[in-house]
């Protein structure tokens, strides 16, 4: 197996305009697209669309490639796929390709005006003003890569041959080709040093059972949230554990030139151990911090609250109502703040900077009607993203092979990361730390002789059951819910003192296709993150939950009893599927849903002083 990297030259002849979404300068109406350095630039998926246009016109002349070839390197898009494959199937291509870049420079512009067919005259208001940053007629050099892994010479020089002839059979590239913009002049296409990718793995195994990533994406990226409308994609700032495991799954599967199959047992002898543990493995979320600090950012509490001075304090260890400051007064919680960004600062986020890329589908060289949609995509310079990858799950005597063949993986970075399926380098770091002033203590606090911890929820988790809850629910009837799971997911070594919680929807057409369908259509109920618990244990029972206690903190929360039966079904030998296994459920612990942190230091720093909190009976 050989890891490609095509360095591709791309010399045009100026003008050219691929069109940028963002605004240009005053009285510019369409600014040349750049990168996040400044840089021009073709995006990837401009030119991924045009190669795969022009592969289809030489198969049309001359029979290939095939279209099995043509999807096996670019994938299917969903609204391509044909009866066989449903929408919701992923079919990925071999290919990932980079933007194409040239050099920035300062630059002049030119007027374009549109004439009205039916008067053969100009249209009104029709003057449009584009950037130009090279002279007409001067040649300009566009650099990008396409990479792959090839099962060998051959299919290395298959690929690069086919690469070659769809990027030459391009006359123009951009927009404005109806008057000549972006002449495509030349196309050199380098193979830059394939390697040689050995799967002989040595055998170790770390002292704790994890390995703790920090994951740097090469490109921006997006890590769609949910949507609000059809055409736009918003990014979320974390990267769910869920998407990493994805990620590796994309990775070792092109590596094996898989790209349609499911990691099992049987994948390849080189990974037989990594393939019938995988559905154990934990990829915990991804959450961002400054490049360098090896800090892994901690959800704030919901039990935080300020005072009309914004002075920060922490609610959690009181159970019952009360107001706040040396002049009592009610205090703002955090759902109700207006800015968030020095909590979070404290507790180590950052928040990128964002990007809109606007898009429209092309078809036979000209834009779709109504195919316009926009990606915004995080800026990832200065960040890094901290996650782990956890073992504990595993039997021990198989752990060091799996965790070898991951390392292995590992190596070579991730491929297919989110919505642009970005690349992103790994490094494997010696234990993550996090600040002092939020650290999580597993050890319970005594209350009136009980043993308390205070849960709070680093990621989504799955709890109350929402067929025990309708539109007329209330405060009583959601305790009741809460207290219900918590005791059944603790096998009756924990109860619910109190808890400050929100929760939300999720749902939508593509996760009931994907994991629901055909049972009835149900959105999910999620407990948000930075929910906290106040649990005790039950009497005589304080060993047995600090046991679970520990077992939650290195494995997440499990899913709760009802999910087996409500997400349950059937395989295709008509075999019956529990509803809490990964290929029925995305909300899974080991996709990193469920993680929670204890006992945060905060709550006992942030509590309010004497005099500064005033108890309401």
């Amino acid at each position: 197996m050989l890891d490609v990297n095509l360095k591709i030259s791309l010399k045009l002849k100026a003008p050219f305009l691929t069109q940028s979404s963002e605004i240009g300068r005053f009285g510019l109406d369409s600014p040349i697209a750049r990168t996040m350095n400044g840089d021009y630039c073709f995006p990837r998926k401009l030119i991924k669309g045009c190669l795969r246009q022009a592969w289809s016109e030489l198969q049309s002349a001359t029979g290939l490639p095939k279209d099995e070839q043509i999807n096996a390197w670019l994938g299917i898009g969903s609204d391509k796929k044909s009866s066989q494959i449903t929408s919701v199937d992923p079919v990925r291509g071999r290919l990932l390709f980079d933007d194409f870049v040239a050099g920035a420079k300062s630059s002049s512009s030119t007027t374009r005006i549109k004439i009205d067919e039916d008067r053969d005259a100009v249209d009104e208001g029709a003057l449009q003003t584009i950037e130009l940053p090279y002279q007409a007629g001067e040649e300009v050099e566009f650099i990008g890569r396409i990479s792959y892994f090839a099962k060998d010479k051959n299919d290395l020089d298959k690929t690069k041959r086919w690469v070659a002839l769809g990027l030459r059979w391009i006359t123009n590239l951009g927009a404005l080709e109806n008057v000549n913009f972006g002449q495509l002049l030349t196309v050199a296409v380098i193979d830059n040093d394939p390697k040689d990718i050995s799967f002989a793995a040595t055998r170790q195994s770390t002292a704790h059972g994890y390995l703790d990533l920090t994951i740097k994406p090469e490109s921006p990226f997006c890590i769609a949230k949910k949507r609000v409308t059809e055409n736009l994609f918003e990014s979320d700032r974390i990267i769910p554990g869920g998407v990493l495991k994805g990620a590796f799954a994309i990775t070792l599967l092109s590596m094996l030139d898989r790209s349609d199959e499911v990691i099992g047992g049987q994948i390849d002898a080189d990974f037989r151990e990594l393939g019938e543990q995988f559905s154990k493995i934990r990829f915990t979320h991804a959450f961002p911090a400054e490049s360098g600090s090896n800090v892994r950012s901690v959800q704030p509490p919901q039990s935080l609250i300020k005072d009309s001075s914004r002075n920060l304090y922490d609610a959690a260890l009181f159970e019952g109502p009360f107001l706040v400051g040396k002049s009592p007064e009610a205090p703002a919680f955090y759902h109700e703040w207006k800015r968030r960004d020095d909590v979070e600062e404290l507790f180590g986020w950052v928040n990128p900077d964002t990007k809109l890329q606007v898009q429209t589908a092309i078809k036979d060289n000209h834009a779709e009607e109504n195919k316009l949609y926009a990606y915004e995509v995080i800026i990832p310079s200065g960040i890094d993203w901290y996650a782990r990858i956890d073992l504990r799950g595993i039997d021990q005597s198989v752990r060091p092979a799996v965790e070898a063949q991951i390392r292995m993986i590992l190596k070579y970075g991730l491929r297919g990361l989110g919505k642009t399926k970005t690349r992103a380098a790994i490094q494997i770091s010696e234990g993550l730390s996090i600040s002092d002033k939020i650290q999580s203590n597993p050890l319970p606090f005594e209350v009136s002789g009980k043993q308390r911890w205070i849960i709070t929820m680093q990621t989504p988790s799955l709890l109350c059951d929402p067929f025990d809850l309708n539109e007329q629910s209330g405060s009583e009837e959601l305790m009741a819910a809460y207290k219900k799971v918590w005791t059944q997911v603790s096998g009756g070594h924990l109860k619910l003192a109190y808890y400050y919680a929100s929760q939300s929807l999720s749902g939508g057409t593509y996760l009931h296709n994907r994991f629901l369908s055909p049972n009835p259509y149900n959105p999910y109920l999620l407990t948000d993150a930075g929910s906290i618990f106040v649990l005790e244990a039950e009497d005589g029972k304080d060993a047995a939950a600090q046991t679970q206690i520990q077992e939650w903190i290195e494995k997440g929360l499990p899913l709760p009893e009802w999910t087996v039966e409500r997400f349950k079904r059937k395989d295709a030998q008509g075999k019956d599927i529990p509803g809490n296994h990964w290929s029925n459920c995305p909300y899974v612990p080991e996709a990193g849903y469920g993680e929670i942190a204890v006992n945060l230091s905060v709550h006992w720093d942030r509590k309010p002083k004497d005099g500064e909190c005033h108890e309401i009976s």
